[in-house]
Parts: structure tokens; C-alpha cells; sequence
């Protein structure tokens, strides 16, 4: 009996160091946000970085621009936005805002400075939407070492779309001098923000 119950315990560690899960009870904040919806937002975090320092974009040098805004676009809701301190003087808003900042962000080709996000938690807040906060630094990749040229944080808003979950609202502060977060728009005019 003392092996078996050895051997159940082990297999199941094993299986979530495997699938980097948390068993359902733990994992699942309520029935309608599931673990795979804890993965599809960790991807979205990833694919961010990726999209905006233009990493999955290389191609023909002819078309090499074809899409790039768009692929950053589509990781925001339709009216989603975002916000970066000392960038920004206002929230980019919309589809069209944001792929024309993509766009000019990208247009030297991919990025030697690479978007690092670590230390991620995502929260449901039960209406449909999760909360997002993680850190983010900005590291220039054309000296050997790398240097840190950005230390940041984020908050986000996320909703979920028929095509997945999408930011709707992402904020991003600098942290070395602890900057507040400044609230999205609809905040802004309604006068809700605190």
C-alpha cells in the first residue's frame, strides 16, 4: 500500500511538472475560467513580445512589412488600447492606432531591443474579463553583454473574444520610479477612476 500510495503522489507531481498545471480544484477560479483559459493568456504575454519586436515576421525583404501591424493588432480587442509612461502622451486606441504604432515601431525591421514579461499573474473578475500584472524589461541585444534599458510593469485588462482572449486595456508604467498607473479611457470620461 505505502508503494502505491509513493508511486500515485510521484505520477502526479511528475504530471505537473510536466504540464505546468495545478490540479483543477486549485487551478480553476470558477467554472467558467479554466486553466486553458490561465494558458491562452500566458501565449497572449509571449506573443506580444514576440509580435512587437517583430520576431515572427521575417521573411522576403519585398513583403517583409505585409501584416506586421496587423499581427499586433490582432492581439488587442477591436477598441482595445494601451498605454506606455514616457512613450504615450495619450492611450492608443483602436485597431487602426495600433497597427500604425506597430507599424512605425517596426519599420527599421525586427528589433534589436527584445520585450522581456516575467512574473505574470492572471486573475478572473468574473464578468468575462481577467486582470493581468506582470514586469517587463526592455533589453538591448546588440551589446555583448545585453543591456537592461527599461524596467517596467504592466497591468492589464483582458477579455475574451471568438477568436480568444485578447488585451482590451494594457498599461504599462516605469517601476524605477514607481509611476501610477493612469486609467483607460473609459475611466477617463466616466470619471470612475481611483
Amino acid at each position: 500500500m505505502k508503494k502505491y500510495l509513493i508511486a500515485v503522489v510521484v505520477g502526479f507531481l511528475a504530471g505537473l511538472a510536466c504540464t505546468g498545471s495545478m490540479p483543477a480544484g486549485e487551478a480553476v477560479e470558477s467554472a467558467q475560467f479554466t486553466n486553458d483559459d490561465y494558458v491562452d493568456i500566458e501565449r497572449l504575454y509571449a506573443k506580444y513580445a514576440h509580435s512587437i519586436d517583430g520576431l515572427h515576421m521575417v521573411g522576403e525583404e519585398e513583403d517583409y512589412m505585409e501584416g506586421r501591424g496587423d499581427a499586433y493588432a490582432d492581439l488587442f480587442a477591436e477598441d482595445g488600447q494601451i498605454f506606455v509612461e514616457g512613450i504615450h502622451k495619450a492611450p492608443i486606441r483602436g485597431r487602426d492606432a495600433l497597427v500604425e504604432f506597430a507599424e512605425r515601431h517596426l519599420e527599421n525591421g525586427p528589433a534589436v531591443r527584445r520585450h522581456v514579461i516575467t512574473n505574470f499573474v492572471v486573475t478572473p473578475n468574473g464578468d468575462g474579463t481577467a486582470k493581468g500584472e506582470s514586469y517587463l524589461m526592455l533589453v538591448d541585444m546588440s551589446t555583448n553583454p545585453p543591456v537592461l534599458m527599461s524596467n517596467r510593469a504592466t497591468a492589464d485588462t483582458f477579455v475574451k473574444t471568438p477568436d480568444g482572449w485578447r488585451f482590451q486595456w494594457r498599461n504599462n508604467s516605469l517601476i524605477s520610479n514607481n509611476t501610477e498607473f493612469i486609467p483607460n479611457a473609459e475611466q477617463l470620461e466616466s470619471g470612475t477612476y481611483q
